[in-house]
């Protein structure tokens, strides 16, 4: 367990540092779904994969996902 960092908007919710992959202009990641899960979803269900970004064509744009969240189904914060 790494130290817990505090988010940049107040919040209380914390993550670990080692959670932290830092983002480069020239790294696409993506997390993809390796195998359907059985049950609870676990790590290996899950791949992290990481490729060039593709480049935009003539009258495209490219946007960056700066945050990914997923939360329990019924989560009052929706």
């Amino acid at each position: 367990m790494g130290k817990c960092l505090e988010r940049f908007d107040g919040c209380n919710f914390k993550y670990r540092e080692e959670d932290i992959m830092p983002q480069t202009i020239t790294i696409n990641r993506r997390n993809v779904l390796n195998s359907r899960p059985h049950g609870v979803p676990t790590n290996g269900n899950f791949a992290l994969k990481e490729e060039a970004p593709p480049v935009p064509k003539a009258g495209q744009m490219q946007l960056r996902t700066r945050r990914e969240e997923l939360r329990q189904a019924g989560d009052p914060r929706r």
